[in-house]
């Protein structure tokens, strides 16, 4: 009996970007919000992975240059797994941090906002590639294996 054929959909996480104060953004995940399931939305399928990957790469890298990863409400752990190594990391793949480089505390948050907005239209993919990918619990798009059947 033949293995059921899959297919690799990239899918748009569910965010809520907010503004509510017309001056600052942040945003949050979907995830545990009661209602209609709006965790992940439907972009593109593909037959082969790499190609489902390439094109989420592509996704991610549109969103990083529109979102500040800063902008996400909560400790430093919220946007990386390892909170204490992000400024040396940073710092190796961007060249130069914000003089105020603490990570704790609204008024950090708001320098490094400053730093990211600064920066971001400088780099160019590859470089935003390595950074974004430092925020590793930060993610716009997945790529899901799904198995496609008779039915």
């Amino acid at each position: 009996m033949a293995e059921n054929p899959c297919m690799f959909l990239v899918a748009r996480i569910g965010w809520c970007v907010d503004s509510s104060d017309g001056q600052t953004c942040q945003y949050h995940d979907l995830m545990n919000r009661a209602g209609e399931d709006r965790r992940f939305v439907p972009v593109a399928a593909f037959t082969i992975r790499e190609d489902a990957e390439r094109r989420m790469r592509e996704l991610e890298l549109e969103a990083a240059r529109l979102l500040n990863p800063f902008w996400l409400t909560g400790p430093p752990f919220a946007i990386t797994a390892q909170p204490d190594t992000l400024s040396p990391r940073l710092a190796v793949i961007a060249g130069s941090l914000p003089s105020d480089a603490v990570t704790n505390g609204s008024a950090s948050r708001r320098v490094w906002c400053e730093w990211w907005d600064e920066h971001v239209p400088d780099w160019s993919d590859e470089t935003l590639w390595e950074v974004w990918s430092l925020f590793d619990q930060i993610r716009f798009y997945a790529v899901l294996e799904i198995e496609v059947g008779d039915e």
